[in-house]
């Protein structure tokens, strides 16, 4: 990306997979308030935002910081924020032998310990950095 892009162009920028090689979040986050979005599990319809709250610091001293979040991971192929939504409602319920019918095929990940409000920022962090080397 050679060429300076206007805020609308970035915004409207749409990736392929062919193009996605090589590219870096710096080369779509470049100051404050910008914003990438972009949809995890094409078809379940896991939607993101990464928003760059503070410019960035220089390329060689890359950090990423977890600045807050809500709930449980939801486990991979679960069926997308819908089919989870309406299995956390019945397991806050207390709904559970009816979740594990309904969901049958897919409750699979509902041990006793499982708590789908569960976030510790401290835990997500070490593993940004953990996946990062960092």
């Amino acid at each position: 990306m050679g060429t300076t892009m206007t805020k609308i162009e970035r915004m409207m920028m749409t990736i392929s997979e062919e193009d996605e090689d090589g590219l870096t979040l710096g080369d779509v986050l470049r100051k404050k308030g910008d914003k990438l979005y972009y949809e995890y599990d094409f078809g379940d319809g896991w939607d993101h935002k990464i928003e760059l709250v503070s410019d960035p610091g220089p390329v060689s001293d890359p950090r990423f910081l977890v600045l807050g979040g809500k709930g449980a991971c939801p486990p991979e192929d679960i069926g997308g924020p819908w089919i989870y939504t309406q299995m956390v409602e019945l397991w806050l319920a207390g709904e559970k032998k009816r979740l594990r019918e309904e969901f049958a095929e897919r409750a699979s990940f509902l041990t006793d310990d499982f708590d789908p409000c569960y976030f510790d920022k401290e835990d997500a962090q070490a593993y940004i950095e953990e996946l990062f080397g960092l």
